[in-house]
């Protein structure tokens, strides 16, 4: 507010800054998570990330920040448009959180369909989901289970025009956005079965050699290692389904 109502970001930079890194995330997330996250998945070389929640005036009135959002059918006036469109991008990283998937935000939905379409005008990967640096404290569960064409339909934005607006902008490419949140859950879905199947065996070892495998608590306290399980499956249907669960290793596509 001392600072004239302006983001945070430009607060600090007022010259601006290119983009190496576009963050997308959800607002479900506490700040430790995202730091996590984000910290264990930051690139080498790369310095300046963008991300809507230090970059845009959240300080400001409803009416003037959705003035500030545009309103061109194709969200090329939106600053979540024009940062992906820097020519300096070189990272577009998704941040699960442990609540619900990003693709309940609509906003994130249009955010993914973009880097998509950089993807392959630029002709090398750019979207990557952010791992995270602390295991499961508890043992996981199913959050959610539902199908991606149903959670897409039924993704939300804070303001009404805006979503007439995106689900405009994603109208011819709806199915290719929720083929591509399908590879992605099985991508982590491998990954997280892989680093399960490491910790039971280390664990395994552990135990065979006399040694009890535990961690420390939020309170300081030492408690025994529980038994984890990641679990992103396809069920095989034409709408894949797919169950979620809590992990804390950003599972919650």
């Amino acid at each position: 507010r001392r600072a004239g109502g302006m983001s945070w970001a430009l607060m600090k930079h007022p010259e601006g800054l290119q983009v190496d890194i576009f963050v997308t995330h959800s607002w479900k997330e506490g700040f430790y998570e995202f730091h996590r996250k984000v910290s264990r998945s930051w690139p080498r070389g790369m310095k300046r990330m963008w991300c809507c929640f230090m970059a845009n005036p959240q300080s400001w009135k409803r009416d003037d920040l959705k003035q500030l959002l545009g309103s061109a059918p194709d969200l090329s006036d939106s600053p979540f448009m024009q940062a992906l469109s820097s020519p300096s991008l070189r990272r577009f990283l998704i941040v699960p959180n442990q609540t619900e998937s990003l693709y309940r935000r609509l906003w994130c939905v249009a955010e993914l369909n973009k880097a998509m379409e950089l993807e392959h005008l630029r002709g090398r990967r750019l979207i990557r989901v952010a791992r995270d640096a602390r295991p499961p404290r508890h043992a996981s569960r199913a959050v959610e289970t539902c199908s991606i064409a149903a959670m897409v339909n039924e993704a939300t934005c804070t303001d009404e025009a805006d979503e007439r607006r995106i689900r405009e902008y994603l109208s011819w490419s709806k199915q290719k956005v929720e083929d591509f949140i399908q590879k992605l859950a099985e991508r982590q879905s491998s990954k997280h079965r892989r680093h399960a199947r490491e910790r039971r065996k280390s664990s395994r070892s552990k135990i065979s050699a006399g040694r009890v495998p535990s961690r420390r608590n939020s309170h300081g306290a030492v408690e025994a290692a529980e038994k984890e399980d990641f679990v992103i499956s396809n069920t095989g249907t034409t709408s894949h389904s797919y169950s979620v669960t809590s992990d804390g290793y950003g599972s919650g596509l």
